[in-house]
């Protein structure tokens, strides 16, 4: 009975200090080795990365960053001096442009005297007007007048008219574009004579019924002598001349409207400068056609510089310009 008891206290005490070699197993789980570390998963690890390389590979891609950064900035430098140099070098032609034209103009006050001082009052007014002007084909200065396009009966009571160059009157609003291109034409040594420019319906009628006559005396029917002479001269009420915007130009050496004018100075200058001054030469050699007018190298018709530049350009008839074919 002794041996037993004594067996019994003895698994006690054994079962005893079991427990506390479980639980102080347990306190030193816990103290050198955290729930927290424990659970935690390296992501790098997971994906294969080795814990040892992580540090390299962040600073690589930072390095890539900085690169990329500082190669946009050179690229930013690079254009931002680039732009600097160009508008530099644009500052220093529009200097000596300026320059140049001042020195020209000198010249030209020195050369001319007044001729040159009264070209230039009448540029200033042609720049004026040009601020006002449109290229909305209702304007006034791009009103279509031709053979199927006749102008409004009440149009020609409206025209305020000038008178230039003696007997001759245009529309007043366009007087000093006439004057200056003139000018102009006479400080290159270029001589021009104005032959016609506004006609009345009434003059217009008396012109186009001689002419018919002509080739009626020739032979011609009625009819035929009709059709050739709407060729040669508009029919009343649809003449350009109406509108006080048309000018015939020959010049003293060469007095014929005719097609041989083409071979002079004289039209060889306004083919070049006309533009500057607000007019196209209205019927080219190969526009008849679409025109129904003859090939007329005399005929200047006004529209504003910034339209007759675009016009002359273009190589169009105005009919076609403007969009509008018969």
């Amino acid at each position: 009975m002794k041996s037993k008891s004594f067996f019994k206290k003895n698994i006690l005490w054994f079962i005893l200090a079991a427990a506390v070699l479980v639980i102080l197993a347990v306190i030193a789980v816990l103290i050198f080795y955290p729930s927290s570390n424990s659970d935690r998963i390296d992501p790098n690890v997971e994906l294969g990365i080795p814990s040892t390389g992580i540090s390299e590979l962040a600073a690589e891609k930072e390095a890539e960053r900085l690169a990329e950064e500082e190669r946009k900035a050179a690229e930013e430098e690079a254009e931002r001096q680039a732009a600097e140099e160009e508008a530099r070098e644009k500052a220093e032609e529009e200097k000596k442009a300026k320059a140049e034209a001042e020195r020209e103009e000198e010249e030209k006050r020195e050369k001319y005297g007044e001729t040159y001082e009264e070209y230039s009052q009448c540029m200033e007014k042609v720049r004026e007007l040009e601020k006002t002007l449109s290229s909305d084909p209702s304007a006034w200065n791009m009103i279509l007048c031709n053979p199927t396009h006749p102008l409004p009966d009440d149009y020609i009571d409206g025209v305020e008219l000038s008178s230039i160059y003696g007997r001759f009157q245009v529309d007043s609003r366009i007087y000093y574009n006439v004057r200056a291109m003139f000018l102009a034409a006479e400080m290159d040594g270029v001589n021009l004579s104005m032959v016609s420019a506004f006609r009345d319906v009434d003059l217009q009628t008396r012109n186009f019924n001689n002419k018919k006559n002509y080739y009626i005396g020739l032979g011609y029917s009625e009819e035929d002598a009709y059709a050739k002479t709407a060729t040669i001269i508009a029919v009343p009420g649809t003449s350009e001349h109406h509108t006080g915007l048309a000018l015939d130009i020959l010049t003293p050496s060469y007095t014929s409207l005719t097609a041989g004018f083409d071979q002079t100075k004289a039209y060889a200058w306004l083919v070049e400068h006309c533009a500057e001054y607000g007019f196209i030469l209205r019927y080219a050699k190969d526009k008849t056609d679409i025109t129904k007018i003859i090939y007329e190298p005399w005929h200047y018709r006004f529209v504003g510089i910034e339209n007759a530049k675009k016009i002359m350009a273009s190589g169009l008839s105005y009919e076609e310009y403007l969009g509008v074919l018969d």
